[in-house]
């Protein structure tokens, strides 16, 4: 037999796994997991040169404008 306290425990219990596996059987859920992995199959097919570009872009400053002409 439970306490009040068990109870109170196990009905919280329930709801956080409820919350935590609602999106599985969800058409929503469902929908967010495909657009998930179209994501990560679109990822993987990159290139590796392509992947670095975008991570590291802009990697520097570019390079000031000289005109050849000594100065000064």
């Amino acid at each position: 037999m439970l306490t009040q306290r068990g109870r109170l425990w196990l009905d919280g219990a329930s709801r956080t796994v409820k919350k935590a596996f609602a999106g599985l059987f969800t058409k929503a859920g469902r929908r967010r997991r495909h657009d998930e992995q179209a994501y990560r199959r679109a990822e993987d097919s990159k290139d590796a040169v392509q992947r670095n570009s975008e991570d590291s872009f802009p990697a520097s400053d570019p390079p000031a404008w000289t005109s050849g002409v000594k100065r000064g």
